[in-house]
């Protein structure tokens, strides 16, 4: 196995913990409280308001919270090869630049749909391009209209967004209904600007391919790509920061700690903190009203991640769960999510049938990067590792997804220490896989991502139990609650 940390200098490692534990008190106090900077509006009487991304932005404010909320992946075809980027600041360019519409105030409650081959055989052999985000999100969300959308539009969710050249129609796609919604534009899109800027950045793009999986459609790299490895120094966050943040009288707060956990509860607010695997179970009761429909459960998660943590361009939605209401936000470096256990780069909330607000996270967070030790990795097309695991028995079908991403992995050296290994994670049932768990990579070196420098091979390990399949993230089985309803705490 590819070593990681053999050789670090103990004075140098010395040195960054001192600069992290510095960077964390300047970072983590204070903090500012950014859910007063979602702008409100009295709707109308007899009218509900839809929260949209331009109230979500406050006057003056370089980034905008729509971030959170940015597509994952642009792809633009010329009609012959499909081309596409995961540059995070490329796809946002495109995003804010090509989808900020003027559609007008009489938009129908009822879009016409067709079914997601019928679009696709349409917009074959013609140029085009796509947006594509990382789950089905509500359209009010996309921002693709400078005015706000219908209410009939609430429970209207959808995974991509793609225009045809010459068209004066936008296409809204949701690979979970496998469904296209034709959205009539009041003028066509200048597409010259669209293919200048891809012309321009024709570096940031690779060669990819139009695949069909589980749930829909998606372009994997046809191409080899060089992603650069991380270190870290990992900070564990102090309890009292999340004192602060979350209770509004800190020093009333009932201390009920111990060795094996943090306990701290009020009368309405709970926070367990694991000491073993830093996992924080955080419930509150919600002082607003439950929400109705998936718009109103992610606008509700987000303000949750706002009031956690500053860095907010570095998370991004992720997933959303219709039965449970559940939101999850996920942590990425450089537009490439992170893959750990124990909630170290996920943030999970959801509202409970007893309308408190439930939420998971954890305090070691990665702040401070060790540049000396950054490594890029090859790694072998999407599209061929797609072909090998389908020779391992594992079908296309019941591949849910096929992504880029950063896997956790700690030292073994010094537990304030983390590496962020690139891989391809296969997502199956609603669990993520690293390649090498599933597939047995020294019998496929062809496929083996390997050190750009040295073409060494690089294989994640794991401690398998007989021939059980671990997924990537495991998080604790048995888990402490406070229920501030009734009072009650319970495992």
């Amino acid at each position: 196995m590819h070593k990681f940390w053999a050789g670090i200098p103990h004075l140098l490692l010395a040195v960054l913990v001192l600069m992290s534990v510095f960077f964390s008190l300047n970072i983590m106090g204070p903090f500012s409280n950014l859910s007063s900077r979602i702008q409100r509006k009295k709707a109308p009487e007899g009218q509900s308001l839809i929260v949209t991304p331009t109230q979500m932005v406050s006057q003056g404010e370089e980034v905008p919270l729509l971030k959170a909320f940015s597509p994952r992946a642009f792809i633009y075809s010329d009609g012959k090869k499909y081309l596409k980027t995961l540059d995070k600041d490329l796809v946002r360019e495109f995003n804010e630049n090509f989808f900020q519409f003027s559609l007008g105030n009489n938009l129908p409650d009822h879009l016409e749909s067709q079914p997601m081959d019928q679009f696709e055989q349409y917009a074959l052999g013609k140029s085009y391009f796509e947006l594509q985000y990382s789950d089905n999100l509500p359209v009010h969300l996309f921002g693709l209209n400078k005015e706000a959308l219908p209410d009939a539009w609430r429970n209207f969710s959808a995974t991509g967004i793609a225009y045809v050249k010459g068209d004066q129609a936008l296409y809204v796609l949701d690979d979970c209904k496998n469904l296209a919604y034709k959205l009539p534009l009041k003028q066509k899109i200048d597409y010259q600007v669209v293919e200048n800027e891809v012309e321009a950045n024709k570096k940031k793009f690779k060669q990819s391919k139009l695949v069909h999986l589980k749930q829909g459609h998606d372009y994997l790299f046809d191409e080899k790509i060089s992603v650069p490895t991380f270190s870290y120094i990992v900070d564990r966050q102090p309890n009292d920061t999340f004192l602060q943040l979350l209770f509004d009288l800190p020093d009333q707060v009932n201390d009920y700690s111990d060795v094996e956990s943090a306990r701290y509860y009020t009368e309405n607010k709970g926070l367990i903190v694991n000491n073993k695997n830093f996992e924080v179970h955080y419930t509150h009761t919600n002082v607003e009203k439950k929400a109705k429909d998936q718009l109103e459960a992610v606008i509700q998660a987000f303000q949750g991640l706002e009031k956690l943590w500053i860095t907010k361009e570095d998370w991004s939605f992720a997933h959303y769960d219709s039965d449970t209401k559940q939101v999850i936000f996920r942590k990425n470096v450089n537009g490439i999510p992170i893959y750990g256990s124990n909630y170290v780069s996920r943030l999970k909330i959801e509202t409970t049938k007893e309308n408190e607000i439930d939420s998971k996270f954890s305090v070691l967070a990665i702040q401070t990067p060790i540049t000396d030790l950054t490594e890029h990795f090859e790694l072998q097309p999407a599209s061929k590792i797609l072909h090998l695991l389908e020779a391992n028995g594992i079908s296309s079908e019941d591949i849910d997804s096929l992504k880029l991403g950063y896997y956790w992995v700690p030292s073994p050296k010094s537990n304030r220490l983390v590496s962020l290994l690139p891989c391809w994670m296969i997502e199956k049932e609603g669990h993520y896989y690293v390649l090498d768990e599933l597939v047995d990579m020294h019998k496929h070196e062809d496929c083996v991502t390997r050190d750009e420098n040295t073409k060494a091979p690089i294989y994640i390990e794991f401690k398998k139990q007989g021939d059980t399949v671990q997924p990537a993230e495991i998080d604790a089985k048995e888990e402490e609650r406070y229920f501030p309803n009734s009072r009650k705490v319970k495992r």
